[in-house]
C-alpha cells in the first residue's frame, strides 16, 4: 500500500503562488484606495467643514502623520518577527472603526476639531504597524520573484490611490458620510482578502530581544553604512521639507 503524499506539480505551485500574490495586491488597494478618499475628504473636513485656521490645519496634517515617526520602527520590528497575515487582518479589522465612528459624528451633527485630530491619530497609527507589515508580507509571498512583485505593488499601490482620490472627488454628490461608509467598505474588503491569505510566519529567526534593543542596533547598523545613512537622510529630508510642506 502507498502511503507517499501526492507532489504538486509546476503548473499547481505556480496557481497557487499567483493567488497568493493576487490575494496580497487585493489588500494593499483596499488599503491604499482608502488612503486616497481619507487624503481628499480628512482635510476638506478640517477646512470646508469647521472652517479651522492654517495653523490648525497644520496640526491636523501632522497628526495623520506623527504617529509613523513614533511607531514605524516598532512596527518593522513586529512585522520582522511576527506573522505578517495576522498583523494585516488586526489592522484592516481596526482600520474600518474610525471612518465609521466619523460618519456617525458628522451624521449627528457633533463634528469637532478634535474629533478629527483623534481620527488622524488612529488612523496614522494604524498605517505606522500596516506598511511594515505589508512590506515584509512581500517579500514573503513573492518569494523568488521579489523584483517583479515590488513593481507590481507599486503599480496598485499608486493607482490604487489615485482611484481613492477620483471617488473622493464625488462628495459632492454622495455626501461624506457616504464617502466614509464606503472607506470602511474598501477596508472591510481588505480585511476579507488578508483572511484568505496562508500564513506568513516571519524568516528573521533572530533571538527575541527586547525591541527597543533591536531598533537601537538597527539605527547603528544603517548609520555605519554610507550608502543607507545616505537614503535615510533623503527620505527623512523629502518628509520634511515635502511631504510635510
Amino acid at each position: 500500500m502507498n502511503d507517499a503524499t501526492p507532489v504538486p506539480d509546476a503548473n499547481e505551485i505556480a496557481t497557487a503562488r499567483q493567488r497568493r500574490l493576487n490575494l496580497y495586491l487585493g489588500g494593499q488597494a483596499s488599503w491604499f484606495i482608502s488612503l486616497g478618499i481619507q487624503f481628499v475628504i480628512f482635510p476638506t473636513l478640517v477646512t470646508d467643514v469647521l472652517h479651522e485656521p492654517p495653523a490648525r490645519v497644520g496640526i491636523a496634517q501632522m497628526s495623520l502623520m506623527i504617529p509613523a515617526v513614533l511607531f514605524m520602527l516598532l512596527g518593522g520590528t513586529l512585522a520582522d518577527h511576527g506573522d505578517a497575515r495576522r498583523i494585516l487582518i488586526r489592522v484592516h479589522l481596526l482600520a474600518t472603526l474610525p471612518p465609521l465612528l466619523l460618519a456617525l459624528v458628522f451624521l449627528t451633527d457633533n463634528l469637532s476639531y478634535g474629533t478629527l485630530i483623534v481620527y488622524a491619530l488612529a488612523m496614522g497609527t494604524l498605517g505606522a504597524f500596516a506598511i511594515p507589515a505589508r512590506d515584509s508580507a512581500l517579500t514573503r509571498v513573492a518569494e523568488t520573484r521579489i523584483q517583479q512583485a515590488v513593481t507590481m505593488a507599486m503599480g496598485v499601490q499608486m493607482g490604487s490611490q489615485l482611484v481613492g482620490m477620483l471617488v473622493a472627488a464625488f462628495a459632492y454628490i454622495t455626501g461624506t458620510p457616504a464617502l466614509l461608509f464606503f472607506q470602511a467598505f474598501v477596508m472591510s474588503a481588505g480585511l476579507w482578502l488578508s483572511v484568505r491569505l496562508a500564513p506568513l510566519p516571519p524568516t528573521n529567526t533572530a533571538s527575541d530581544v527586547n525591541r527597543f534593543v533591536q531598533i537601537a542596533d538597527g539605527i547603528k547598523s544603517a548609520a555605519a553604512i554610507p550608502i543607507v545613512a545616505t537614503v535615510i537622510a533623503l527620505n527623512f529630508a523629502v518628509g520634511l521639507f515635502y511631504v510635510g510642506s
